[in-house]
């Protein structure tokens, strides 16, 4: 049977001796610099060129990746001739960063920013291809040598695309993306299920499961504050201010690390068991200025959460299908259907038509069950037609059958 390609990537730790670690933040300052570069450029491109075509009405082309990589090629003799000794990969890459993180701020369902420009200790990071060969504990990469690596590549197989090369606090960390082949995934065996994403837990199934939260960052948070005192206190450009710089970035690295492991572990249990889950599209953004309720919406990491279930549902088989961001599921009554408001700090749900008491996440996760279920009706909560985008079922109100909604 014919295998399906899937785009993946493998995570290795760099063990590097003082010359390496000087080579690595030289390219990764090279991509710095090209990036704000490239932004300075658009930004410039923009104001003389678009803006005054618009006021005329008329229409302007803006710069493209392509459009920056030869003016860069142009250019770098004059501007940069020390980038000569880098390999031409690694503004590309940059450039090509550049371009998508346009794209995401001009798309209105990503609701992403304005790119920015870097500076040097918060952006460490590079991408390049070409020659990368790979032996059992080392990674060669272009015009960077052999490059021993904390542990092995028996695991990696596949063709391998591009490399990125990262740091996170003080530990630089190689990513080999690769593509490879992987067989037609059989539909996991068991019951579909509802996902309702809280805050006191991390999730509620619609089975009764409860998934409770590590809450990395409310139990290191004393310890962040106390850093955070540290490096307020200290005086600037003082060793005694590196050495706390260097302890608050690990304890965010070890914050962030705690949340991605349990979210690998979940994601993977829930596409090995469930042939369909279906979950609530949540305005991450509009929830986190409840400033009461932001720092806990940061901690569980739901945006992760449903990144990683999407990708690895397709890997093993499964369906991940989003509700529609207005679907009531907190409001309906997951017995009889029956609708009624639902203050946040109700935490039991009491149907006023049928009686019905129950969790209110549970409840929730029981109404977006059948959201993974093939429609049958075009409506949505409101009784109106709408796209086919996603899919929702709801309980009539005080009927035993139910109605299939598209949205």
């Amino acid at each position: 049977m014919p295998g399906v390609e899937i785009h993946c990537a493998y995570r290795f730790e760099l063990d590097l001796n003082d010359r390496q670690r000087s080579l690595v933040m030289s390219c990764a300052g090279l991509s710095r610099y090209v990036w704000n570069w490239g932004l300075a450029a658009r930004k410039a491109h923009y104001e003389q060129v678009v803006k005054p075509a618009r006021e005329r009405g008329e229409k302007a082309k803006g710069l493209t990746c392509f459009d920056q990589i030869n003016a860069w090629n142009q250019a770098k003799a004059a501007i940069a001739p020390w980038a000569e000794g880098y390999s031409a990969r690694i503004p590309e890459y940059a450039l090509a960063d550049l371009e998508s993180a346009f794209k995401a701020f001009w798309d209105p369902k990503r609701q992403a920013r304005h790119p920015r420009f870097k500076r040097r200790g918060m952006h460490d990071s590079f991408r390049t291809r070409g020659s990368v060969t790979v032996e059992d504990a080392r990674i060669k990469l272009p015009r960077l040598g052999w490059l021993r690596i904390k542990g092995s590549t028996c695991r990696l197989s596949g063709q391998i695309l591009y490399a990125s090369v990262t740091r996170t606090a003080d530990r630089w960390f190689m990513s080999l993306t690769v593509a490879k082949e992987i067989a037609e995934p059989a539909v996991p065996m068991g019951e579909a299920v509802g996902i309702d994403l809280g805050i006191k837990v991390f999730a509620t199934l619609s089975d009764g499961t409860i998934i409770e939260s590590p809450r990395a960052l409310l139990h290191n948070l004393r310890q962040l504050r106390a850093l955070n005192k540290a490096l307020a206190r200290s005086q600037r450009n003082s060793a005694r201010r590196k050495e706390v710089i260097q302890r608050l970035a690990r304890k965010h690295a070890r914050v962030a690390n705690i949340r991605n492991t349990f979210i690998h572990q979940t994601t993977i249990k829930l596409v090995r068991e469930h042939p369909a889950i279906g979950l609530e599209d949540l305005a991450v953004g509009n929830l986190q200025r409840n400033h009461k309720l932001a720092r806990a919406i940061v901690d569980q990491g739901w945006g992760e959460f449903r990144r990683q279930l999407s990708y690895k549902a397709a890997w093993y088989g499964a369906q991940v299908v989003v509700a529609d961001r207005f679907f009531p599921s907190s409001q309906l009554c997951s017995g009889c259907g029956h609708r009624q408001a639902m203050p946040l700090e109700i935490r039991l749900f009491i149907c006023g038509s049928c009686g019905l008491e129950i969790d209110r996440d549970l409840n929730a996760a029981i109404n977006l069950r059948p959201v993974a279920v093939l429609p049958t009706e075009t409506l949505n909560a409101h009784g109106g037609d709408v796209s086919p985008d996603s899919v929702w079922q709801i309980p009539m109100k005080c009927e035993p059958s139910s109605q299939v909604l598209v949205a």
